[in-house]
């Protein structure tokens, strides 16, 4: 099991509202986020399948949007009882000056080919620094 625990932080002169509306709409991630291929609404009630690619390695998670005064999160929900990867991205936005700062936390626990575990430090890169870094840009 792969686990990673890893935060970035940005600002940018989007305003929080904006931000907001940018990260709620996970449909629309592919458009913005470079590990995402595709964004589909397959499962019950709000839950969508989101499929990406991180250093060749195609990922399948149902997930899920939760949204609250303090932050946005995509959780993963577990395919099933025997599922134990997890998968939580917790956007948090404060207002900064004439903008947003951005904190992205993200925790995972995922199975991955033993070679994966080598590249631990890439994968964390690709999860939190570089998703931020695409974020930043698409806004």
């Amino acid at each position: 099991m792969l686990r990673i625990d890893r935060s970035a932080s940005s600002v940018t002169s989007a305003p929080p509202d904006r931000c907001r509306a940018v990260l709620t709409d996970v449909p629309a991630y592919p458009t913005w986020a470079s590990l995402i291929e595709r964004v589909e609404r397959t499962g019950p009630g709000d839950a969508i399948t989101v499929t990406g690619k991180i250093l060749g390695l195609e990922i399948v998670m149902l997930c899920v949007v939760e949204e609250d005064s303090d932050a946005i999160r995509l959780r993963r929900l577990p395919f099933d009882a025997g599922d134990d990867e997890r998968y939580l991205a917790t956007w948090t936005l404060a207002p900064d000056g004439r903008g947003t700062r951005i904190d992205l936390h993200v925790t995972a626990a995922l199975d991955a080919p033993g070679a994966a575990s080598f590249l631990r430090g890439r994968v964390e890169r690709k999860l939190a620094d570089e998703l931020l870094e695409d974020l930043v840009r698409a806004l």
